[in-house]
């Protein structure tokens, strides 16, 4: 039961430091948006949809790539 309790800990804590260095990247640039007249909410937006298009866009070459190595 311990084993299984550090795990789940384990998992969860990796994925907040992940969260956590995300969001620092991602921090200047919407400080950037917000400078240049955009509202706090709306420059979050942009930087949160920027992200999961870059996300997506990573996904999709590695799949290309896999299924072009499949080929051969």
């Amino acid at each position: 039961m311990a084993v299984a309790l550090l795990a789940a800990v384990s998992e969860i804590a990796l994925l907040l430091v992940f969260a956590i260095l995300l969001g620092a990247a991602a921090y200047p640039l919407a400080r950037r948006l917000q400078r240049l007249g955009l509202k706090p909410a709306i420059a979050s937006v942009v930087v949160v949809v920027g992200l999961i298009v870059v996300g997506v866009g990573v996904v999709l070459l590695t799949i290309k790539a896999v299924l072009q190595e499949a080929g051969s």
